[in-house]
């Protein structure tokens, strides 16, 4: 088996998805894919929520107001970002 691909930081929210089969490391679920990695987002935080591309990884926030006043990223709901 290869090594996840992506990491998702989801805070309080990751837990639930060690039982939807996941690799899940405290604040962290690991997966496969980008596209997976970005739908644990969406079902975790909402299907409205806005996803910012950095150079880092893809910041996730519920409405785009509070992507908008987040300048840092330390505000965001979720980052996808590749796993080392």
């Amino acid at each position: 088996m290869s090594a996840p691909a992506y990491v998702v930081w989801l805070g309080c929210h990751a837990s639930i998805w060690s039982h939807r089969g996941y690799r899940v490391d405290g604040e962290h679920v690991y997966t496969d894919s980008r596209t997976d990695a970005l739908r644990i987002v969406r079902e975790s935080i909402g299907d409205d929520m806005v996803a910012i591309r950095a150079d880092d990884g893809t910041y996730c926030y519920r409405l785009q107001e509070d992507a908008d006043a987040d300048d840092t990223g330390a505000s965001a709901a979720a980052v996808v970002s590749r796993a080392e």
